[in-house]
């Protein structure tokens, strides 16, 4: 995932190449939006669970909502390691989140996976805007190819980080 890499260079790169490839989207779709984090990832055959989360919060919830764009760069489904979601989760869950707060469901991941998780089932283009509070994980991809994604990680303009 580009958010631990090391270089700064590499970072500021790959920020201004995203946005710029998503400008006419997020123009016609996100306009009061901007860039916060800018995120590629690669998941690699046989690896690459992400654990049941909600983003951090990243603005003031109580005025503002942040949102996810995520766009994989290729056909997605459950096989590969696709983005999984509980719908609604994000209206009824805390609005604080960090690494540093336990987080609530601690014990109960493979029942909420079973029962509740559904996958986004994208093709290759297709884009899915998440809010950041909603519930989500990514399961291990089981393909033989590499399962590469885009994140960007919105905030309204107006709001602080």
């Amino acid at each position: 995932m580009s958010f631990f890499a090391s270089s700064a260079e590499y970072k500021a790169r790959l920020r201004e190449k995203v946005s710029n490839y998503f400008t006419k989207f997020l123009a016609e779709t996100l306009a009061d939006y901007e860039p916060l984090i800018v995120n590629l990832f690669f998941k690699e055959p046989g690896k690459g669970e992400v654990p049941i989360h909600q983003n951090w919060t990243f603005v003031d919830e109580s005025q503002y909502t942040s949102v996810s764009i995520w766009m994989p760069l290729c056909d997605v489904n459950r096989h590969n390691g696709t983005l999984e979601v509980i719908p609604g989760s994000h209206t009824t869950l805390t609005p604080f989140r960090s690494p540093s707060i336990p987080w609530v469901f601690s014990g109960h991941e493979e029942d909420i996976k079973a029962k509740w998780m559904q996958p986004l089932t994208l093709k290759l283009g297709q884009i899915a805007i998440l809010d950041d509070a909603l519930l989500h994980y990514s399961g291990v991809n089981q393909s033989p190819e590499a399962r590469p994604s885009i994140q960007l990680i919105m905030k309204p303009r107006a709001a602080q980080a």
